[in-house]
C-alpha cells in the first residue's frame, strides 16, 4: 500500500462506541496464530497477484474457499474500474458471520500486491498477505465460538488498494471505494457501526501507530484492548495520517480506524521491495494483532 498525507482541521467524535466493556457475557475466543501464519505463508506464495491478473483472481478464490470452510457466508463481487492502464476487473470478497444485531461491523484488509517490475518474485508478505492470514484466522475463531457477537460481522477483503502510479480518483482504493459507494446507494451504510482496517500487521518488529485521524472511540478501544492483553508496547497514538482503505468509509461518516505499522524495516526500506518476504513476518506479531482485533470485535458496545 502507499499513502499520502491528508491535512485535516480536526476529527469528529462519533459517540457511537465506548471503551473496553463486555458485550453481554460473551467470552472472547482465542486467536490461532499458527493458523494465521500458515495462511499468510500460503497467501504470500501466490505471485504475482496485482489487480487484474490471474494471480489476483486465484487469491480471491483462496480467500473465499477458506472463509467458507471456516463457517462464513461468502460472496465474491466482481466489478470493473478505470485505471491508468485502462479498464480492469477487480474482485472484493465479503465473508459474513451473523450476530445478534442486524447492524454490522466491517473488518477489512486488502489482498492485492503492488505492481512492480519484479512482480514475479514479490511476496508482499506484510503488505497484503499478513492481513489476509490474520482475518481468515479471526473468521475461524468467531465462527467456531459458542456465542454470537453482538453485531453481525462483514469481513471484507479488498482488491485494488494499491495504486499504479499515484493515488487519485481512478488509481488505488478501487475495492474500498466501490464497496462504500454500494453501501451508500443501497442505504446499508446506516447500519454500519464501525470499520476496522488491518494493513501491514505482521512485521517482526511490530509497532502499530494508529493514524491521528482515527475515530476517537475506536482508538480508545484499540489501546485499551492492547493494554488488557499485555500488548500495549506494540501500539501507539498518534501516527501519521494514512490514505488507506478506511478512508472511503470515514468520509461516509462511518467510525473508522486503520491498524497499520508503516515502519517496515529501517526507514521503511522493506516496503514495496523484494525484502517484503516471509522471513520478515513473525507468528507472534500476527498473534498480537489478531488477538487485539478479537477484543475489539467483542467489546464494541
Amino acid at each position: 500500500m502507499q499513502y499520502r498525507q491528508i491535512f485535516l482541521l480536526g476529527v469528529i467524535t462519533t459517540g457511537l462506541l465506548s471503551g473496553c466493556g463486555r458485550s453481554g457475557n460473551a467470552v472472547v475466543p482465542a486467536f490461532d496464530a499458527g493458523l494465521a501464519y500458515q495462511l499468510t505463508t500460503m497467501a504470500a506464495a501466490q505471485q504475482p497477484r496485482h489487480s487484474g491478473t490471474p494471480g489476483a483472481e486465484a487469491q480471491s478464490k483462496f480467500i473465499a474457499d477458506n472463509a467458507r470452510k471456516f463457517g462464513a457466508r461468502v460472496i465474491t463481487e466482481a466489478f470493473e474500474g478505470i485505471t491508468p492502464e485502462g479498464r480492469k476487473t477487480f474482485r472484493n470478497v465479503i465473508a459474513t458471520i451473523p450476530g445478534n444485531d442486524k447492524r454490522y461491523l466491517i473488518i477489512a484488509c486488502h489482498y492485492d500486491a503492488k505492481k512492480l517490475i519484479f512482480t514475479d518474485s514479490f511476496a508482499a508478505a506484510n503488505d497484503g498477505a499478513s492481513g489476509v492470514g490474520t482475518l481468515l484466522a479471526v473468521i475461524k475463531a468467531v465462527a467456531s465460538a459458542p456465542e454470537k457477537t453482538r453485531y453481525s460481522l462483514r469481513f471484507v477483503f479488498f482488491d485494488g488498494e494499491e495504486c499504479l502510479f499515484q493515488y487519485g480518483e481512478n488509481d488505488g482504493l478501487h475495492g474500498s471505494r466501490y464497496y462504500a459507494d454500494k453501501l451508500i446507494k443501497t442505504g446499508e451504510i446506516e447500519k454500519c457501526r464501525a470499520m476496522i482496517l488491518a494493513d501491514m500487521i505482521g512485521d517482526r518488529d511490530l509497532n502499530i501507530a494508529l493514524p491521528k485521524d482515527s475515530d476517537p472511540d475506536l482508538t480508545k478501544l484499540c489501546l485499551q484492548s492492547a493494554e488488557k492483553l499485555g500488548y500495549a508496547s506494540h501500539f501507539s497514538f498518534p501516527g501519521q495520517i494514512m490514505y488507506d482503505d478506511h478512508v472511503p468509509f470515514r468520509d461516509a461518516g462511518v467510525p473508522a480506524i486503520d491498524l497499520i505499522d508503516f515502519n517496515y524495516g529501517t526507514n521503511n526500506t522493506f516496503w514495496h521491495t523484494r525484502e517484503d518476504s516471509m522471513d520478515k513476518i513473525s507468528e507472534e506479531s500476527l498473534r498480537i494483532t489478531g488477538s487485539v482485533l478479537l477484543q475489539m470485535i467483542y467489546n464494541i458496545e
